[in-house]
């Protein structure tokens, strides 16, 4: 789940607000894995998390329990982001929580959300397989879909490909 509100104060109320219609709707409990949540507002000049894990707790056709996982992200600035999304940031004091009530986005504020989510992903994904910087990425995960550059005479095969998988 990808809360993408206007929430600088992280009140996180779409995700509480959710979390409670589902409870009551479906009667199935949803609760965080571990508290505090570690998702900060740039004001606490805080470093934290850029997602939260939660279980969710369901009963099968049985009625056994089983659990699942939802993934919560929220935009965040910490410090530690790319030079051009700090750039931004410094001159957009309320990114990147700004109103959604203008849907008009200037090149630079599109790349830059564009841009957050994608590091975002990617600290996600590296904390999720345990890794210390990019470079020890685990062989065998796949890092994105873009065709690798063919020889000559070949045709380009994507990531996905039966006969030519490429991957780090």
């Amino acid at each position: 789940m990808i809360d993408a509100s206007q929430d600088s104060r992280f009140t996180m109320e779409d995700l509480y607000c959710a979390i409670r219609k589902i409870r009551i709707d479906m009667g199935i409990e949803i609760s965080a894995e571990s508290e505090p949540i570690l998702l900060f507002p740039r004001s606490a000049r805080a470093s934290g998390l850029y997602h939260a894990r939660f279980t969710i707790h369901y009963l099968d056709e049985n009625l056994n329990p089983v659990d699942g996982v939802l993934l919560y992200l929220k935009p965040c600035i910490y410090g530690n982001e790319p030079p051009d999304i700090h750039e931004y940031a410094n001159k957009h004091v309320e990114f990147p929580h700004e109103t959604t009530a203008d849907q008009f986005f200037s090149e630079s504020q599109f790349e830059s959300y564009r841009k957050l989510g994608e590091w975002e992903m990617l600290q996600m994904l590296l904390r999720a397989l345990d890794v210390r910087k990019e470079d020890d990425i685990p062989p065998g995960v796949p890092l994105d879909t873009r065709p690798p550059a063919a020889p000559d005479g070949d045709e380009q095969r994507g990531l996905f490909s039966p006969d030519k998988k490429r991957s780090r």
